[in-house]
Formats: structure tokens, sequence, C-alpha cells
């Protein structure tokens, strides 16, 4: 998968998480449903991109073999800006489906608690 299939990939995610959580418990259970696959997914897409960040570097530290390491680092940060942006895209997506997960968790055990009264 290259880094525009899974740019792609997870614009459509985010744009699934920003919907507006229905509070009716069978949705709620259907959305935690999702989430879950999402985060796997998510997984997966988080994994592709540090392998495209971590190939990009490899590739790009040969032409700067003669330079001091904090020269190299800052060249390097600068040849795979992109990449690193899809990187932190993909964790901060894996993190955000975690938020929904706890949220969705925390509805439901609310949800739960109400009926009981």
């Amino acid at each position: 998968m290259d880094a525009i299939e899974i740019a792609d990939e997870v614009g459509g995610m985010f744009d699934i998480l920003k919907q507006t959580l229905n509070r009716d418990i069978n949705s709620l259970c259907t959305e935690l449903d999702v989430a879950s696959q999402l985060l796997a997914r998510s997984a997966e897409l988080l994994a592709d991109a540090q392998y495209i960040v971590d190939k990009k570097r490899g590739e790009c530290a040969e032409k700067y073999v003669d330079t001091s390491a904090t020269m190299m680092r800052e060249l390097l940060a600068g040849d795979i800006a992109e990449e690193a942006r899809l990187l932190k895209q993909c964790e901060k997506l894996n993190s955000t489906i975690v938020h929904r997960i706890d949220s969705i968790r925390s509805i439901l055990s609310a949800e739960k608690e109400l009926k009981k009264l």
C-alpha cells in the first residue's frame, strides 16, 4: 500500500469518527463493533506508514553519509516530512479510535445504570 492510499483511507476513517453518536443502546453496540474494526485496520495502516517512513529514511540517509549526525538528522527530517506527517496521522487515528471505544463503553455503562433506576 502506498502513502496516497493510506492517506485516503485514514481520511475516510476520520470522517466516520466525526459522526455524532446515537445514544440508543443498540446503536452504541453497533458503533462499538465498527470502532473495534476500525482499530484493527488503523493498526495495519500505522504499520504500513511506519514501513514507508523507515524505507524512505534509509533511502535518503545514503545521501548524507559524509555529514555529521546532527546535520543528517535535520536533513532527513526534511526529506521525509510528508511520510512523517502520514505516520503522525495514523498514530492520531489510532488514538482517536481508542478514545471513541472508551467513550462508547462509558456511555453504555451510564445508560445501563439509568435503566436500573
